[in-house]
């Protein structure tokens, strides 16, 4: 057999990556473990792109302690939009407690400023591990966008309302839990919908095999 790049001489050895036939002029030998040059090329210029690409992508540590200000976690890591609407969302939900003096926009606050921390976390970390282009071209979720622009128009329609004295407090502090019973029925139906979506996927396969 000749090798891969020199057709006047013989192959000696193969490369470990991509199998090609080398002769003893092609062969890289690391460690013990044989390369041709392309392959070896490839390895080195990856390590070199990922570890640019942790030198300057955010640190998940510091956009933790960052995130402790509301959206500022969201800025380091480059998501301004983001940043946004975390601050807004969080605010809006200070001041309708404040306004209201019901438990339920208190504990959402809470809730939501303790899930921008970790969120930034998660994304600073997630950028580190993909990189900056990888991310750019993932899609984020569909739902993610809809749910934090439905987030803002239901906190302004509560203010709004309450402003035109169409909205008691009173009201609210009843059937709030509605909002509990509703999410969680929600969660209910997407979980079954998946079970139901997954064991058609596999009798469809099963139908297949056979």
């Amino acid at each position: 057999m000749k090798c891969f790049y020199h057709s006047d001489k013989e192959a000696t050895k193969f490369c470990n990556n991509c199998g090609k036939p080398l002769c003893d002029d092609c062969t890289r030998n690391v460690k013990g473990i044989v390369y041709c040059e392309d392959c070896l090329y490839g390895a080195i210029s990856s390590q070199e792109r990922l570890k640019a690409i942790e030198n300057r992508s955010p640190n998940p540590v510091i956009s933790f302690f960052l995130a402790f200000v509301p959206g500022l976690g969201a800025v380091y890591n480059g998501e301004y939009m983001k940043a946004i609407m975390q601050f807004l969302i969080f605010c809006c939900l200070i001041i309708a407690a404040d306004m209201s003096g019901l438990f339920i926009f208190g504990l959402g606050a809470a809730l939501y400023y303790f899930y921008t921390i970790i969120d930034a976390y998660r994304s600073a970390n997630k950028i580190r591990l993909m990189g900056e282009n990888e991310i750019k071209k993932e899609k984020e979720s569909k739902y993610a966008g809809i749910g934090r622009g439905l987030t803002l128009v239901v906190i302004g329609l509560f203010f709004f309302l309450k402003n035109l004295g169409w909205l008691s407090f009173k009201f609210i502090g009843v059937y709030w839990p509605l909002i509990l019973i509703a999410i969680g029925g929600y969660i209910i139906y997407v979980d079954y919908l998946k079970k139901n979506n997954g064991e058609k996927l596999e009798k469809s396969e099963e139908k297949n095999e056979q």
